[in-house]
């Protein structure tokens, strides 16, 4: 099916609304991806504007995490001992700054496929659209 899909969308140039459970084939074959959390819908972006705009952080202190660590647009954030990891909505140079100012000893980007991405943004508690604002 997926290959039949694929071909029609090549030759054709036809839209197809492509609703599955298996996240490699939706990053495979879409250009445009839809989130829906709880009947809203909290992502409507290309892939490739979804990938820019969410991003995830492993932070590394040189001694204890930095209590007073905020950013805005924090989808996800767990911290033990040293380390921090961060899934972050709009990220941006300004989101950046800030955390540098904490002088972490590394900040590492974790690659994350769209399937990473839905499981950011639809754990409980957690659905921040991930659109172009102002820090």
């Amino acid at each position: 099916f997926l290959e039949l899909a694929i071909d029609v969308i090549q030759r054709q140039g036809r839209t197809i609304l492509f609703s599955s459970h298996i996240l490699a084939d939706v990053e495979r074959i879409a250009d445009r991806i839809g989130v829906l959390v709880a009947g809203k819908l909290v992502v409507d972006c290309s892939l490739d504007e979804l990938k820019s705009r969410v991003k995830k952080l492993r932070v590394i202190f040189p001694e204890r995490t930095p209590e007073g660590l905020t950013l805005t647009d924090i989808i996800n954030k767990w911290a033990l001992g040293r380390e921090m990891v961060l899934a972050v909505a709009k990220w941006n140079q300004q989101k950046q700054s800030i955390l540098a100012t904490f002088r972490p000893e590394s900040c590492t980007e974790v690659p994350m496929t769209l399937e990473d991405i839905f499981i950011e943004c639809t754990r409980p508690a957690s659905a921040v659209m991930p659109q172009e604002s102002e820090v």
